[in-house]
């Protein structure tokens, strides 16, 4: 009754520990790429973002607590197990000084490569994402051009990628699980025909043969706790890669805008009068590209009305960007009504403009 007890009290708390964990990771992830700037969803397909807010959070969500626990689980059963058997039998122990360094070897050359073939696995669901999304965007342009062929095909083959790791990932842990079946046999075997072969072991054991039939069964039971161990913790590691995958997105290689509200923003009342100057802003979108507005200055009166025309690319949108501050300047600055608009929040100052 008190083991029963304590399972179940372990399922509720990694229930909701895994709950509350998973709820505050979706949270700051949420954040992060909220308040990352434009220029990051330019560089980053966004397959690999909805991959990453969809299968590797439902992996974290709900398959990483429930696996912590069934490893632990696993891992006292199998201690007290072991326990047991020493105690009843000590010289079953060099059994299990075999069978121990074994199904280690085993779970060391299995995850080394299935941890990689499941980061692949989740790279190769980005592109599947991705193409859905932007041929769901363009339909009516793929249909127009009479190209539902190529994205059929395309569809297939980045499929067809991700099935091949799938695959290899799944394959390697049955190999694992398989194979540390197969070692555990071999061990109990072994240890029945040493009991077999040597009916004086039986007899000068403490207990006699209640005792050795009672740590037999253990014996027996033994290699499927610890196959199933080293499938837990293989399986274990491999969700840990989908939140290795979300915690990039919290690391400090992860662009942010600058603060969306500050204290010192000026009141709901601004801009009064709407007076916009540039002072010698320039704008840069790559440090590797040229400038799109270079070292501009110009005054733009309250009540005034001003067209801009010009050759595509030659920075008619890039004044826009420059005042909503999507990308920040390189140099110079802009005032509106006095006011810097690099020095206040993003939020105060795109609530004030009308596009």
């Amino acid at each position: 009754a008190s083991h029963a007890l304590g399972m179940v009290a372990t399922n509720i708390v990694s229930g909701f520990t895994g709950a509350h964990a998973s709820r505050s990771l979706h949270k700051q992830c949420l954040s992060v790429i909220l308040r990352a700037p434009v220029s990051w969803f330019d560089e980053t397909p966004s397959g690999r973002t909805i991959s990453r807010l969809s299968s590797d959070m439902g992996a974290v969500d709900l398959k990483l607590p429930s696996m912590i626990d069934h490893t632990c689980q696993m891992t006292l059963a199998t201690s007290v197990s072991t326990i047991s058997i020493c105690v009843v039998i000590p010289w079953m122990g060099l059994f299990i000084l075999v069978i121990v360094p074994v199904f280690t070897w085993l779970d060391m050359m299995v995850n080394r490569s299935s941890r990689e073939v499941k980061r692949i696995a989740n790279n190769a669901m980005s592109p599947i994402l991705t193409l859905l999304q932007e041929s769901t965007g363009a339909r009516l342009l793929v249909r127009v051009m009479a190209q539902e062929a190529w994205l059929h095909d395309q569809l297939l083959e980045y499929t067809d990628e991700y099935n091949a790791s799938f695959y290899a990932s799944t394959s390697m842990l049955s190999f694992l699980r398989c194979m540390g079946n197969l070692v555990g046999v071999i061990v109990t075997f072994s240890s029945t025909m040493f009991l077999w072969a040597v009916p004086s072991t039986v007899e000068a054991t403490p207990g006699g043969a209640t005792a050795v039939a009672l740590a037999l069964t253990y014996a027996f039971v033994l290699p499927y706790f610890i196959s199933f161990i080293s499938l837990f913790a293989s399986m274990l590691r491999n969700f840990l890669a989908s939140l290795e995958r979300l915690l990039e997105l919290k690391s400090a290689e992860m662009p942010q805008e600058e603060p969306w509200e500050l204290r010192k923003d000026p009141p709901t009342t601004w801009p009064a009068s709407g007076k916009l100057e540039f002072r010698g802003a320039t704008l840069r979108y790559r440090p590797q590209l040229p400038p799109a507005v270079n070292r501009l200055s110009c005054t733009i009166s309250s009540g005034e009305r001003l067209g801009i025309v010009g050759r595509t690319g030659a920075g008619k949108s890039s004044l826009s960007v420059m005042l909503l501050r999507l990308v920040e300047l390189e140099e110079g600055s802009i005032l509106l009504d006095g006011v810097d608009v690099a020095k206040i929040g993003l939020h105060t100052l795109r609530r004030a403009i009308a596009m």
